[in-house]
């Protein structure tokens, strides 16, 4: 099991395992759900009381999304791609105008653009 840490502080999944329920709290001290396919690893790291940069592992189970392809389901993601789509023709002094308007609320242009587009407030 390769752990490959990115900006994200969980890191990133590099790999699945699977076992029984038995094994991973034998190995790992970790109770698996019986409903689930396998176990991700995700590595993170965190600076502990002492200032220090420290390297762990957090584990947990996984089941993978199931994808009903519902009407609706096709409807959201049509949308979704429309607003996806906009912003890429969007001329830099916009997408710079929202990426303003973002900072100030924590997120990135591009998110508060989809989040008016997806409201209608475009």
């Amino acid at each position: 099991m390769k752990l490959n840490n990115s900006r994200n502080p969980l890191g990133t999944i590099t790999g699945k395992l699977k076992t029984t329920p038995e094994e991973a709290f034998k190995n790992w001290g970790f109770i698996m759900r019986t409903d689930c396919t396998c176990i991700l690893f995700r590595g993170y790291t965190f600076i502990n009381n002492q200032g220090k940069k420290e390297r762990g592992t957090f584990i947990s189970n996984f089941k993978p999304p199931s994808n009903p392809g519902t009407p609706e389901q096709g409807i959201r993601r049509d949308k979704f791609k429309a607003a996806v789509k906009h912003w890429q023709e969007l001329p830099e002094p916009q997408k710079t105008q929202y990426n303003k308007r973002a900072l100030r609320k924590g997120i990135s242009g591009f998110n508060l653009h989809n989040r008016e587009f997806l409201k209608g407030i475009i």
